[in-house]
């Protein structure tokens, strides 16, 4: 495991601010991490400071890549302490984790030499001003330095716009550094990461349009396309908050999105609470077979029939029909069924044109509310797709002012999930249906 060669400029600089952002899969967090790693190695008594706007959220990021950088490298000498986010050196040399909605903690951290801003457009001028006043007093020699990761978000102009770096001196993917002696910039993407395999690669070919603005050219557009049902930071929020931080209530929840042919799998969806715990996909599965697994999965793990929400629209009524045969009678979604009444927590002046665009649109308010949280231990396969299908349907009102989520099968090139994606969004659908067995099997408990 050794840092890209494409980042040599950035361990080189001595600049105070040094400034590397690009998209996912550019392994712009990797090297920020290594580099820190092998300064406290060789550099006694150095004090790295490790910043997110919201200190939970470095447990599963930084804190997470550092810990498999040393199990990676066989450091064993580092001393890692689990609890405080901290990593200890022999020659002194540490690095601690902290946020900005910890004071308390913020107030008590002295001698920092380095601090490390990842995710910086989280932060406002105001709390970019306070990190600065950290390395304040540091001696020269010491050679302070701010490093700031992000994505090409549109925030980002308002950072570059705090270190008085003119948005249009920013490097391009041929250029990738700027150099403004005080200020250095460096602009990665996944195509400077030789570790990025192709089916990575195609997934920003098929999304297109923005998304593939952002990783291949490193524009500072919005990441979200404009209709666009959810966004990617409450996605990201999902994937980095911990199970136990989700909605809870003691109970189980299924959701099976039944598929047979081709490309398209059937999904399994397992909840406790609003965290997805556990997904299970299958490839040529047969109804009568994903019918009796379904079976097996909620009863090994204590889940009602009740709060077990099957897609019945086609293949999925076998699904069903094997499941009651054995005497478990789940809910059957039908996404083009009328949508119920009116929800706690759903605009009331909005209306669905069915019920798959109201359960789309409860997963968007429990997304941005933040409810929910994905498994940080789910393959990472799994992860890839879940993202896709998330970020991927878009939605749109018409001139009767009915609200309709994008369908799998649409009417055009730009209206359809699968000639976009170029499958179908399974792994999407059944955390979609999983979130709303509230409503259709059991209204019982209700989370918005």
């Amino acid at each position: 495991m050794e840092p890209l060669s494409v980042y040599a400029p950035s361990a080189s600089t001595g600049a105070r601010y040094r400034v590397i952002y690009g998209g996912a899969g550019s392994g712009k967090s990797v090297f920020t991490a290594m580099d820190h790693l092998v300064e406290c190695e060789r550099t006694p008594g150095e004090r790295v400071l490790v910043l997110r706007k919201v200190a939970v959220t470095l447990r599963a990021s930084t804190f997470a890549l550092f810990r498999d950088i040393l199990t990676a490298w066989e450091w064993r000498d580092v001393s890692v302490n689990k609890t405080e986010m901290s990593l200890t050196w022999p020659n002194g040399s540490q690095i601690i984790h902290a946020g900005l909605d910890d004071v308390e903690k913020l107030k008590s951290v002295a001698g920092i030499t380095r601090i490390w801003i990842e995710e910086a457009t989280e932060l406002t001028d105001d709390d970019l001003a306070q990190v600065d006043l950290r390395l304040r007093g540091v001696t020269a020699d010491r050679h302070p330095q701010i490093t700031y990761t992000f994505n090409p978000t549109p925030a980002a102009a308002r950072l570059f716009g705090y270190l008085q770096v003119p948005t249009a001196d920013l490097p391009s993917r041929s250029s990738r550094t700027y150099d403004g002696g005080n200020v250095f910039v460096q602009h990665t993407t996944y195509r400077d990461n030789p570790h990025v395999g192709p089916e990575y690669v195609a997934v920003f070919a098929r999304l297109g349009g923005q998304m593939q603005a952002v990783y291949e050219r490193g524009e500072l557009v919005a990441f979200d396309a404009p209709d666009q049902l959810i966004k990617y930071e409450w996605v990201k929020a999902a994937f980095e908050r911990d199970v136990s931080d989700a909605v809870h209530d003691g109970r189980g929840r299924l959701a099976c999105d039944p598929a047979r042919y081709g490309d398209d799998e059937a999904v399994i969806a397992r909840f406790h609470g609003l965290a997805l715990v556990e997904v299970e996909g299958h490839r040529g599965m047969d109804t009568n077979t994903l019918g009796q697994r379904l079976v097996s999965v909620a009863r090994e793990h204590g889940v009602s029939a009740e709060l077990t929400v099957v897609d019945d629209v086609g293949l999925g009524s076998g699904v069903t029909d094997t499941a009651r045969a054995l005497d478990f009678y789940c809910a059957a979604f039908v996404g083009g069924g009328t949508p119920l009444g009116d929800l706690p927590g759903l605009p009331e002046t909005l209306a669905f044109k069915n019920l798959r665009a109201q359960a789309y649109f409860v997963l968007r308010v429990m997304m941005e509310a933040g409810r929910i949280a994905f498994a940080r231990d789910l393959p990472v396969d799994v992860k890839r797709k879940l993202q896709e299908d998330l970020l991927a349907p878009r939605y749109r009102t018409g001139s009767d002012k009915v609200l309709e989520v994008e369908p799998k099968e649409g009417t055009s090139p730009t209206w359809g999930i699968k000639r976009r994606l170029g499958r179908s969004p399974d792994y999407g659908d059944a955390v979609m249906m999983g979130v709303f067995a509230e409503f259709v099997g059991d209204p019982v408990q209700i989370f918005l």
